[in-house]
């Protein structure tokens, strides 16, 4: 599963994840226009049930892809962080916090889902800060991040998120 991170097209994605047998419940942002400024990213969620620490559970994947052409703006800050000594890159949480609020009612309506979020580059920024509103609301034994190639997201010492796991580089 982890293997979709990095895929740019929505049916990519989608097919991907289908072959591991879940469901695609969302997809957005795949088709944005370069003239696009807004700080998002393309995302997919996905569901299915799976054996987990020894029962049946759902499972829910979150997959953040990596920069599109309507995205790099919004790699970049050009105008500063609007809250002094922010804690997090600003345009990065602003992704974050709208996969978190598009994928919110889809995740509520599941019994103690156990979510894996992971991304590649700018996805995987999200997908960490998106790890971060989600241990918020869902037990961190339930959810797992896993991200490749991720620029910093956080200033400061990043302490009590052991189940966010940054590879950098994989044999």
């Amino acid at each position: 599963i982890l293997g979709h991170y990095i895929q740019q097209e929505a049916d990519a994605a989608r097919a991907s994840l289908e072959s591991a047998g879940l469901s695609v419940q969302l997809q957005q942002y795949y088709d944005k226009p370069v003239t696009d400024h807004s700080h998002t990213s393309a995302f997919t969620l996905a569901t299915g049930e799976s054996e987990i620490r020894g029962e049946t559970r759902t499972l829910a994947v979150i997959t953040i892809r990596g920069t599109g052409d309507g995205e790099w703006y919004s790699n970049f800050d050009f105008a500063g962080e609007s809250k002094e000594n922010a804690l997090y890159a600003e345009n990065f949480m602003a992704a974050a916090q709208d996969i978190y609020d598009q994928s919110a009612p889809l995740l509520s309506e599941l019994d103690r889902p156990v979510i894996v979020v992971t991304g590649y580059s700018r996805g995987a920024a999200c997908a960490n800060l998106l790890g971060v509103l989600l241990d918020a609301e869902y037990s961190k034994e339930d959810v797992y991040v896993y991200t490749f190639a991720t620029p910093n997201t956080l200033r400061g010492e990043n302490t009590g998120y052991d189940n966010i796991f940054n590879l950098v580089k994989v044999n």
